[in-house]
C-alpha cells in the first residue's frame, strides 16, 4: 500500500516523458509566467526544487505529480496534517528561492 503513490507517480512520469512540472504549478509559483517563457520558468522551478531539503523535494514532487495530501501521507507514512505542513513549507521555500533568483 505504501508504494501505491510512488507507482502512480512513476506511471505518470513515464507518460509525461520526464516532464514532471505542471504548467499550472508554474503559474501558481510564478503567476507572471507567459507561455513563451514557461520553459525557462520550468527550469527555474526544477533548479529550486533541487535545492530543497530531501523530504520537501519528495513531497512537492508527489504533489506536482497530482497526488493528494492523503495519498502522499500514506505513501510517506506520515500524518495528513504533517504532509500539509510540509507542502506549505516547501511552497514557501520555493517562492523564497525563486524570488532570490530574480533579484
Amino acid at each position: 500500500a505504501r508504494l501505491y503513490g510512488i507507482d502512480r507517480s512513476r506511471s505518470r512520469e513515464a507518460k509525461d516523458a520526464g516532464r514532471w512540472v505542471d504548467l499550472e504549478e508554474v503559474r501558481e509559483v510564478l503567476p507572471s509566467a507567459s507561455a513563451t517563457d514557461s520553459g525557462l520558468a520550468v527550469r527555474r522551478i526544477r533548479d529550486a526544487i533541487e535545492r530543497l531539503e530531501p523530504e520537501s523535494q519528495l513531497t512537492i514532487r508527489l504533489k506536482i505529480y497530482g497526488l493528494s495530501a492523503d495519498e502522499i501521507a500514506r505513501t510517506l507514512g506520515k500524518s495528513t496534517g504533517a504532509t500539509y505542513t510540509t507542502i506549505c513549507r516547501a511552497r514557501q521555500a520555493l517562492r523564497g528561492l525563486l524570488d532570490g533568483d530574480s533579484s
